[in-house]
């Protein structure tokens, strides 16, 4: 059992910045990216039964690349004589045609297939601050809110749904990294303290 898919993707990419001052960068960007397509291996005999029921006379023999737009606005900025550096993004993400294991489990197979659409916001905020010459704290938050944002049923006559339109994607919408390194010589060696702390919200 074999197959093919060729395809020729078109991804640009387009960035504007802005150097207000020496220390402060203003950017903007917009790209698309994809994922390549691929072929569904043959089906046991047993999983007709199965595809009928979701209106599929067999599992579709390709599936198409899926793709995202991303478009992201941010700063970097250098503040106190250069000891603290602060650097910020909010971006939107679209994804399209998005590839999606369905599951045949009453024979044990499955396939892909281009299902569905979402879209992922959110924002990064990080910073590095060299306290005194020994001493730097650095941190990081985030937040992303992603979700499908169309209802998929596994083919025409599926009764369920593989995702409902408003469904969140898996993964934590709050990550929180926090550190701190102190830097020092003992007996003629470079030597140092340090404390990280992580912290991920809870997902649906």
């Amino acid at each position: 059992d074999h197959g093919s898919q060729s395809e020729t993707p078109v991804t640009p990419k387009f960035g504007l910045s802005y150097q207000a001052t020496p220390d402060d960068l203003f950017y903007v960007t917009a790209s698309k990216g994809y994922r390549v397509g691929g072929y569904n291996p043959k089906v046991g005999v047993p999983c007709g039964a199965q595809l009928a029921s979701f209106g599929l006379a067999d599992r579709p023999e390709q599936y198409k690349s899926d793709s995202v737009w991303s478009y992201e606005v941010g700063a970097k900025n250098a503040l106190l004589n250069h000891r603290l550096q602060v650097n910020t993004s909010a971006y939107y993400i679209q994804w399209d045609n998005i590839q999606q294991l369905v599951s045949l489990n009453q024979c044990g197979f499955n396939f892909v297939a281009n299902l569905g659409a979402a879209t992922s916001a959110g924002f990064d905020l990080s910073a590095i601050f060299a306290v005194t010459d020994h001493l730097t704290l650095s941190g990081a938050i985030g937040y992303n809110d992603s979700e499908f944002t169309k209802t998929v049923k596994a083919g025409p006559a599926a009764t369920y749904n593989l995702v409902t339109k408003g469904d969140r994607i898996p993964g934590a919408p709050w990550t929180v990294d926090l550190s701190g390194q102190y830097d020092f010589l003992v007996g003629g060696r470079n030597g140092y303290f340090r404390v990280d702390y992580q912290h991920h919200s809870g997902g649906p």
